[in-house]
């Protein structure tokens, strides 16, 4: 049974990983869950604890300076990113996210990111190890699933070739409407994000991760006209 692992870092959280629990019982689905995840994670999902730089600094904001200048990772989660299939983490310029490209050459998983973020930064606004955690998940991240297009020609911008993204807006659980009396059924839109990441992450002939580069062509849009009102 193909393997998901999902990586958050300390930001594993129930409303974001809800649509995992939709994902067909042919996949074995687990999240890392570090000591100082500030969330919960939504009852049914498989965790797997593992220790963190941050769990072994004080809570509160003592903790946290230090984690930030010596860049936060894991320290034993060698054992779940070995037997996983496919990993799955998000953004350009997390710290979770990094430590799976980091990973990935030398463990031989598929890395799948999905991005909300629709600024195209590039290396402007961010610390030097965001600037760093940027290239390596460029660099290895196999496929980039953006929210929205506007997500994508983000994307772009930061140097993504299209061949290596797939769109996949989020799903949504309609069943709750039922209770209003309104016909509804769960929805194949609610695991749609899930499974399109493990499916279009299957082992295939990897692109050039190093053909990225921030002039990437952006597809030009084009504005409809207003449809002219007539007179009766």
């Amino acid at each position: 049974m193909p393997s998901v692992l999902i990586v958050r870092g300390h930001l594993s959280s129930p409303w974001e990983l809800r649509p995992w629990l939709e994902l067909p019982d042919r996949y074995e689905v687990s999240c890392l869950l570090t000591g100082s995840n500030r969330y919960g994670v939504p009852e049914g999902l498989r965790t797997v604890p593992v220790l963190a730089l941050r769990d072994l600094l004080p809570r509160g904001p003592l903790g946290e300076l230090p984690a930030v200048v010596l860049g936060d990772r894991y320290l034993s989660a060698d054992e779940a990113f070995a037997t996983a299939d496919i990993v799955h983490g998000a953004e350009l310029g997390f710290w979770f996210a990094a430590d799976a490209a980091r990973r990935q050459r030398r463990q031989g998983f598929r890395l799948v990111q999905t991005v909300w973020e629709t600024l195209p930064l590039l290396v402007a606004y961010r610390n030097r190890h965001a600037r760093r955690f940027r290239e390596q998940v460029l660099a290895e991240t196999d496929l980039f699933l953006p929210a929205t297009e506007r997500a994508a020609l983000a994307l772009q911008l930061e140097g993504v070739p299209p061949g290596r993204m797939v769109v996949c807006p989020p799903g949504i659980d309609t069943e709750p409407a039922a209770s209003c009396g309104r016909r509804a059924t769960r929805t194949s839109c609610v695991r749609s994000r899930c499974c399109t990441a493990v499916r279009s992450a299957r082992p295939q002939a990897r692109p050039s991760a190093r053909g990225c580069s921030s002039s990437a062509p952006v597809p030009r849009r084009r504005a409809c006209a207003p449809t002219p009102r007539t007179s009766a």
